[in-house]
């Protein structure tokens, strides 16, 4: 279902006055008898403010009064799989809505089957079902079904859905547009969307919120806080865009207002983890290291059982404990982390903390331990790698690198952008030139991240090697 779930819908006055009037008739114990999409709107507005426990309430009020209208089960599926983490539950749902040829029990089903790791059926099962949709609405369904591929970061499938689109002209094709081609990767292409998008509608807080995030995937900092200041001029209370400025001023290093834009989100979303993983972050930078850590245990408390997530705030833990010279206790954690989940991400963690400690020998054996367990992974030796580089072994991390583009089973298409990084900070300059060359055209992306600082600002990664040359011979 489509829910209205905007930030400008929830303010508007009708809106509102309806929902101030549920509220009212619920407090007293009164039965208020509004449509089931009012109902669904009014449990989308406490889910946007993290108040699961209203939204589920407000939508098992809407069930009891329209029991088997396929709206509130629907929604209620939803929340059983994205809140609770139940299946089973979203299963019963699904199976008391009386009219099951309705679209949107196609596409509870569908995410149900996704959640349950079968995005391939869901796909397969809505192309069946695109047989009954009406002519009309075929082209909205498209966008739907890649809207809800997307959400669940099935980008691949999502890309192949909305290039069936025939109707272009639609705002949400270009929006569901933008969105995979940012989880794809692919930058400058979801850059270009949403600066279209905004040329449209320019007090789209979304649009802006989308481009800033883009942009912050860039590396494009200062961009994206322009894009993020748009947003809170138009809503001073926007969460996402507070986060993506504070994330941009972390970027350019400027940690002081990262923290104080970072607090200033968890005010809005105290619950959200993601706030105090970047406030931690900064407090980290700025030698702050008891402060750091207390903030990534209150990340923990909120953060859900999502192991990637738990791993990178157990990792910027230990990291803030290292710092702080409690290397045994954040080894214990590593430990614990690595018996959690058995990751080889874990493993690598340790070896990075013994050698912020100078411990060689002990980070060594980790590192071996890391390779093995990984089957000598290309990826978890340009891990290794890296780990050795920003500790000050750069001659290592050379050495092992430079091994790895003389093997070929050995590939992995960061090697040249870490080399070439080496191969700078060693002086090594025409190996530099080489490694760039390579870099650029294999991982755009991350030879912005990782070499920008030796050319000029917001430079191409493109036009990076034309620039080495055109300088040598200026020389």
């Amino acid at each position: 279902m489509k829910h209205l779930d905007q930030s400008e819908y929830f303010e508007q006055d009708d809106f509102l006055d309806i929902l101030k009037e549920y509220e009212e008739a619920r407090k007293n114990g009164k039965d208020i008898y509004l449509e089931t999409d009012v109902l669904a709107n009014i449990a989308g507005y406490y889910e946007t403010r993290d108040n699961s426990l209203a939204a589920i309430d407000t939508i098992d009020y809407a069930i009891r009064l329209y029991p088997g209208d396929v709206y509130p089960l629907v929604f209620r599926a939803r929340m059983a799989i994205l809140m609770e983490d139940d299946i089973v539950k979203a299963k019963k749902y699904l199976k008391a809505i009386i009219d099951k040829h309705d679209i949107e029990y196609y596409y509870a089903v569908a995410e149900v089957k996704i959640a349950e790791g079968h995005p391939e059926l869901a796909s397969k099962y809505l192309k069946r079902k695109a047989n009954d949709i009406e002519e009309d609405d075929a082209e909205s369904y498209i966008i739907e079904v890649a809207t809800l591929f997307a959400d669940y970061k099935e980008l691949e499938i999502a890309k192949k859905w909305i290039d069936t689109s025939n109707n272009p002209d639609d705002p949400d094709y270009w929006q569901v547009k933008g969105q995979i081609e940012l989880g794809l990767g692919n930058l400058k292409e979801s850059e270009f969307i949403y600066n279209s998008l905004l040329d449209k509608e320019p007090y789209s807080t979304e649009y802006w919120n989308q481009l800033a995030s883009t942009q912050l995937l860039n590396s494009e900092f200062s961009d994206c806080i322009s894009s993020s200041e748009f947003s809170i001029a138009i809503n001073p209370n926007d969460a996402d865009a507070i986060l993506n400025k504070s994330n941009g001023l972390f970027g350019l290093e400027n940690f002081e207002e990262s923290l104080k834009y970072s607090k200033r989100y968890i005010e809005l979303c105290p619950d959200e983890y993601s706030g105090y993983i970047l406030q931690g972050m900064a407090l980290n930078n700025l030698g702050r290291y008891e402060e750091a850590i207390d903030i990534f245990n209150k990340a923990l408390k909120n953060c859900p059982d999502y192991p990637p997530a738990k791993n990178e705030i157990y990792e910027e833990l230990t990291n803030a404990l290292s710092l702080a010279d409690k290397l045994d206790e954040a080894i214990k954690i590593a430990d614990d982390c690595y018996k959690n989940s058995g990751s080889v991400e874990t493993i690598l963690n340790k070896g990075n903390l013994y050698l912020q400690h100078g411990d060689m020998e002990n980070a060594r054996e980790v590192f071996e331990r890391a390779a093995k367990e990984s089957n000598n992974n290309p990826e978890t030796y340009v891990r290794i790698s890296a780990a050795l580089m920003d500790n000050g072994y750069v001659e290592m991390a050379y050495k092992i690198l430079h091994c790895m583009i003389n093997d070929d089973e050995a590939q992995s298409d960061k090697v040249y952008v870490f080399l070439a990084a080496c191969c700078k900070t060693l002086g090594y300059e025409d190996e530099f030139k080489k490694a760039v060359k390579k870099a650029v055209k294999k991982t755009p992306n991350e030879a912005k991240k990782i070499l920008k600082e030796y050319f000029p600002e917001n430079m191409d990664p493109k036009d990076y090697y034309k620039y080495l040359t055109n300088t040598k011979k200026d020389q």
